[in-house]
């Protein structure tokens, strides 16, 4: 079995949306070197230092775990709605997931795999795109439907404020 490090540049490593799954490309000897069975509809993927990877399926409630050094499946977490995209907490340890079809965030714990908890940031089944994280220990959500960035209180994992931001905000990078 290939091992290989998070961070290396040597490896690819693609969502493939229609064939549900992932595949690993070796991009000195340019092939495939593993392909990894995700949940339907693959989409977005994040990697943590230590190489555990997320992949969003956004054909269901779920993600695969991956282990990126290994090139296995962990496990496959469920989430109560359709995951759109995510990000990790600055130190890696918490994964905040925003929903194509829910106006939540869940933050999950990154060492036990397990949802630490779901906040709600709005009423009803909107959009509410990425779920983002600040170096403060907040977390950030942009509400697309309502026009406004959600903060929940890292500490508390509370709604601590909303911030209006437009008509239809779509993307948003905190930096």
């Amino acid at each position: 079995m290939p091992r290989v490090k998070a961070s290396s540049p040597q490896y690819a490593y693609v969502t493939n949306e229609k064939d549900n799954n992932l595949m690993v490309v070796d991009l000195e000897t340019e092939k495939v070197i593993r392909t990894l069975a995700t949940g339907r509809t693959p989409h977005a993927l994040v990697f943590t230092a230590t190489g555990k990877g997320y992949v969003n399926n956004r054909g269901e409630h779920s993600l695969t775990v991956i282990d990126g050094n290994n090139l296995t499946v962990l496990k496959t977490i469920a989430l109560p709605a359709t995951s759109m995209q995510f990000a990790l907490s600055p130190d890696g340890k918490t994964l905040a997931v925003g929903y194509k079809d829910a106006l939540l965030i869940t933050l999950i714990d990154t060492a036990t795999q397990r949802i630490i908890k779901t906040v709600a940031v709005g009423q009803g089944k909107k959009e509410g795109h990425s779920g983002y994280t600040g170096s403060n220990g907040s977390f950030y959500m942009l509400n697309a439907a309502d026009g406004m960035i959600c903060r929940i209180n890292g500490a508390t994992l509370t709604l601590q404020s909303r911030i209006k931001v437009g008509k239809k905000p779509m993307i948003m990078v905190v930096r």
